[in-house]
Parts: C-alpha cells; sequence; structure tokens
C-alpha cells in the first residue's frame, strides 16, 4: 500500500508540494483517534484520513481496528462553506429550468418545452400547453429534490439534519 501512496503522490507532484492544506474537522466519540486533512491545487484534491491511536481504540488486543463497533459514529466532517454550495445549486438547477424553458419559447426553437407551450397556446390547445408546464414545474422540482438529497447524504452533520 506504501509504494501505491508514493507513486499517487509522485503523479501529482504539484498537489502534494504547492497546495493549499486545509484541516478536516471530525466528529464523534473517537474523534481524537483520527487525523485528517485536504491538499488542493488547482482542480485537484486530495483527502487524506489517517487513524492513531492504536492501543486504546482495540484496547491492546492484536487485532487491527477496522468497522464501526470500533469507530462508532465517527465522521469527517467538510468544510463549512459546503452548506452555501447546495444552497446556490438548489436554486440554480431551479433557474436553469426556468432559463431553458425560457430561451425556448422566445428564442425560436422548434422544439422543447418552451416551444410546446408556445405553440400550443398559440393553437389554443390550452390543456397541452398546461400540461407542458406542469412537466416544466416537476422537472424544477425533482432537479431541486436530487440536490436536496444529495446534500443530506454528504452533511448528515449538519445542524439542519440532526434530530432533536
Amino acid at each position: 500500500m506504501i509504494w501505491r501512496v508514493l507513486d499517487f503522490r509522485n503523479r501529482h507532484r504539484a498537489l502534494f508540494d504547492t497546495g493549499t492544506y486545509l484541516p478536516l474537522a471530525v466528529a464523534g466519540r473517537k474523534e481524537e483517534h483520527i487525523c485528517a486533512f485536504a491538499r488542493m491545487h488547482g482542480d485537484e484534491l486530495a483527502i487524506v484520513i489517517a487513524p492513531r491511536l492504536f492501543a486504546s481504540l482495540t484496547n491492546a488486543e492484536p487485532q487491527l481496528p477496522l468497522g464501526p463497533e470500533v469507530w462508532g459514529d465517527a465522521m469527517l466532517r467538510l468544510p463549512s462553506a459546503l452548506p452555501f454550495i447546495f444552497s446556490a445549486l438548489k436554486v440554480a438547477t431551479t433557474l436553469a429550468m426556468i432559463g431553458a424553458i425560457v430561451s425556448e419559447y422566445f428564442g425560436g426553437s422548434t422544439k422543447g418545452l418552451g416551444y410546446r407551450i408556445r405553440e400550443d397556446a398559440q393553437l389554443f390547445r390550452y390543456p397541452e400547453s398546461w400540461s407542458a408546464i406542469i412537466i416544466a414545474a416537476l422537472l424544477g422540482i425533482l432537479f431541486y429534490l436530487v440536490v436536496s438529497a444529495v446534500e443530506r447524504a454528504m452533511m448528515p452533520w449538519h445542524i439542519s439534519f440532526r434530530e432533536e
């Protein structure tokens, strides 16, 4: 395993030589047993997580500290900007849907929901036009829910997801 880590470091020399160091917070009852940090350089990111103080994890028994029975509720806390990034993504996905429909509506497109809404409304086919509007609204909601699900999966530690 050591040669793999050294090979990775060699292939990503700038990341480790000049990349930004970012300590990562760990939460849980075993947080003092985990060292975690990230290195960032350009579009590269490496997250390093290493266990420490092994003997106290296994009560000095000759076993590896593996599994949830050893680590319990320990988890890595990602940088505090992550909630803001997800908030922006939720707004951006719904606005992108609106922008696509408006551009199809006014842009002279010959396909898409915006075109369908415009054409059906001009031909007095209001049920079809409203159907396209409802589909567009449901797609916007779906995009929002997908981003929300990813946010919940990536940030279970955030206060908005904790159960009291």
